[in-house]
């Protein structure tokens, strides 16, 4: 099944230029390319999301009695487990995706009458909310091992024991050897917006190689289906520029309906 291109269109990300401002006071200065060659390689890359999203509605277990308040209420409420993949396709020389931004509203779907047609108008005014979001955080180690290190340690002592006898170091033979090997954790996946209508995923480009996909579980009162509506904001890399880009959402609806 052929899946759905979204239109992008070069764009300035506030809180990414704040971040680079800092940044590049630290490491090497990449130029922002300008709009017209930024598009043309928007034109070359594919970003894809699915025709039709894929979701299952959740019943409760047999035999269990929810308890507390955040327990689900199926009486009341339909519960929806929805997965929502995301397909990346950068030429080869056109850059590397840096990081990308997934977001993902929800809204009451349209009221249907008996014969099936649609109003237009909101189905309830009670929002759909994401329960529960994945994934939320994930993490990836980088270990940096430069080999070991000796010190000489009575090379370093500058104390005498009196004004007739030679330097400490001079009667110590003391050698440090220590390895040079640290571990660092990156943060390559971030998910925000439990119980919100409003669910963003942050991913970094140690995860962007081949996509990505974002799995909720949406609550809605029953009877009312759920629109859903996915853009995205994101940054492309070269050897030595860059340019950061969004989805147009120009007349754009809910590209999907859960239940």
């Amino acid at each position: 099944m052929a899946g759905t291109d979204l239109r992008l269109r070069p764009a300035v990300i506030p809180e990414w230029e704040a971040e680079r401002l800092l940044n590049t006071t630290l490491g090497r200065r990449l130029e922002r390319i300008d709009d017209a060659a930024a598009q043309g390689l928007l034109d070359e890359i594919t970003f894809q999301l699915p025709s039709v999203i894929v979701w299952h509605e959740l019943a409760p277990k047999p035999g269990t009695t929810p308890l507390g308040p955040m327990a689900p209420d199926f009486e009341r409420y339909a519960y929806f487990l929805a997965e929502l993949p995301l397909s990346i396709l950068v030429p080869e020389g056109k850059g590397r995706m840096r990081r990308l931004r997934l977001r993902v509203e929800l809204s009451p779907g349209p009221k249907t009458n008996r014969d099936e047609t649609v109003t237009g108008e909101p189905s309830s005014s009670e929002p759909p909310v994401a329960i529960d979001i994945f994934p939320t955080r994930e993490l990836v180690e980088h270990t940096t091992d430069l080999g070991t290190l000796s010190v000489d340690l009575a090379k370093g002592l500058m104390f005498v024991f009196g004004p007739a006898a030679g330097p400490v170091s001079d009667m110590l033979d003391v050698k440090i050897t220590v390895p040079l090997k640290w571990m660092t954790r990156e943060v390559t996946v971030r998910g925000t917006g439990r119980n919100n209508s409003e669910v963003n995923w942050e991913v970094k480009e140690a995860k962007l190689d081949e996509g990505f996909t974002s799995c909720m579980i949406l609550r809605t009162p029953r009877g009312t289906p759920i629109g859903v509506r996915a853009t995205l904001v994101g940054e492309l890399v070269g050897p030595s520029w860059f340019f950061t880009f969004e989805s147009d959402p120009t007349g754009m609806a809910d590209q999907y309906t859960v239940g």
